[in-house]
């Protein structure tokens, strides 16, 4: 009984507890206290639907309702109607005599934004769908609803419609960026706010502007490469420098038009090449 049902349409649960009031009372005033005569039920509702219970008793003076250990005032009918989760039972009493149920237990259903960590390469755009995770629960999310709560701070979203990413990346900054999200489902319940964390990765180095007309910036893995040289078409070393960071700039004011190659180092020999263009 009261099977979980989180449909599109509001749902409502029926639960028919048949609670059989035992006139089992000791002599004079004493009240003979019993277990529970029902067993014990669960059932999981969304937000915004109700739950509707419905005990049938014999032989009752009165009823009375509980949710978490606390007595509802006004709730003495045989049918309580709740939108609230928490534990429920009913007490019927006759005379000095009464019976229990067995716990209700309701749950509330929720649509759930879940955390993301994504790896993004430097020097691309990466792109990625943050609802695939997600869980909606009860009815499916309205992607047009889907909203940043709060932008990266080191790359720039390109795009966002409907959860689907285009992430950009700082061609200047390593490190974990990070933005916050959340959507709501066709029926407009909202999820919690989800972060997604963007770990900014580089393999080697991204140089830019390429084509570049005097300076050019240098990105690298520090972690990586310790030193940097520039060559010629012909091979001739032109500059050389030592990496003490992840950002440098080479002045390439004073080279003549045309194709560059920068050699990365690494502490074991050489690592990528860069291939550069001149204006």
């Amino acid at each position: 009984m009261g099977t979980p049902s989180c449909a599109h349409e509001h749902s409502f649960f029926l639960f028919m507890i048949r609670v059989i009031l035992l006139l089992l009372c000791l002599s004079g005033s004493a009240m003979l206290a019993r277990a529970q005569s029902t067993p014990d039920l669960e059932t999981t509702i969304c937000v915004g639907d109700t739950a509707t219970m419905t005990i049938s008793v014999t032989d009752a003076d009165s009823l009375q309702w509980y949710r978490n250990g606390n007595l509802l005032f006004g709730a003495n009918n045989d049918t309580l109607i709740t939108t609230k989760d928490g534990v429920y039972y009913a007490k019927a009493f006759r005379g000095k005599c009464f019976d229990v149920s067995g716990d209700i237990r309701v749950f509330m259903a929720y649509p759930r934004a879940n955390d993301d960590y994504v790896i993004v390469q430097m020097g691309t755009l990466s792109t990625f769908d943050v609802l695939a995770n997600d869980e909606p629960n009860c009815a499916p999310f309205d992607k047009s609803t889907f909203t940043i709560v709060s932008p990266p701070s080191i790359g720039t979203l390109v795009s966002s419609t409907g959860g689907v990413i285009v992430y950009k990346p700082s061609p200047t900054k390593l490190g974990i960026d990070k933005f916050v999200y959340r959507v709501k489902d066709v029926d407009g319940r909202v999820t919690n706010d989800a972060t997604v964390s963007l770990e900014l990765q580089m393999d080697c180095a991204i140089v830019y502007p390429n084509p570049v007309d005097d300076v050019l910036n240098v990105t690298v893995n520090n972690k990586r490469i310790i030193a940097l040289k520039l060559y010629d078409a012909w091979g001739r070393q032109l500059y050389q420098t030592t990496v003490d960071g992840p950002q440098l700039t080479i002045n390439m004011q004073a080279y003549a038009q045309g194709i560059y190659v920068i050699k990365m180092f690494e502490h074991d020999g050489e690592g990528c090449n860069m291939r550069i263009l001149k204006k």
